[in-house]
This record gives structure tokens, sequence and C-alpha cells, in this order.
């Protein structure tokens, strides 16, 4: 049996999870690994595809009460500010473009 969701880093709770770090204080994700305490393995499973875990969905609502617990897991806008939803979803739309080559580093790509 196999942990991934359906589409991997397009998974929507992965697109959820990148879009809550990017529109965080610290959206580079050695540093919300950092906020949040938590590893950067754990992170990097969460947004590639790896069901977020209840413990990790309750340290991001913890840390960061703007975002709800059933947005976050279920995609349910209903407890958001207009506020956070003008904030989050084009940063969602951003991490749902399938069509956007992911952009790497010259040091990554080893050129």
């Amino acid at each position: 049996m196999n942990g991934t969701e359906t589409g991997g880093r397009f998974a929507p709770t992965a697109i959820r999870m990148r879009a809550v770090r990017r529109a965080s204080p610290y959206p580079r994700p050695e540093d919300f690994c950092r906020f949040l305490s938590i590893s950067r393995s754990r992170l990097s499973n969460a947004e590639n595809g790896l069901p977020i875990s209840s413990g990790l969905a309750a340290i991001v609502v913890g840390k960061m009460p703007w975002v709800s617990l059933d947005w976050l897991l279920l995609g349910k806008e209903d407890g958001l500010s207009g506020a956070v939803l003008q904030r989050l979803l084009p940063l969602v739309a951003e991490e749902s473009d399938t069509t956007v080559p992911r952009s790497r580093s010259k040091a990554a790509s080893g050129r």
C-alpha cells in the first residue's frame, strides 16, 4: 500500500501545505521548519504528496491560527477569513499549475 496521495507533488494537501509555507513569514523551507520545530524531511514529505499527519496539521494550525484544520486537510474554505483567502488562493493556483516547470538553482541542477 502506497501512502502517497494521488498526484504526488500536485496532491491537494501538498499544494495547500506549500501555499501555507509561502504565505507565512518564513517562506524558505529551512526557516519554516525551524519555525514549526520540525525536520526538513517531515515538511518535504507533506509538500510532496504524503498525507499530512494529524500531528503536523496540529502544529501548523497551532503556530498559524489563521489556517484552519479543515482547509489544510480537506480544502474547506468556510473557516478562513476573506483576507486569508485572498492571500492563499493565488499561491494555491501557482502551486497547482502543472504547465510551469519547477525552477531549480544552478547548483542543484549541476550546471
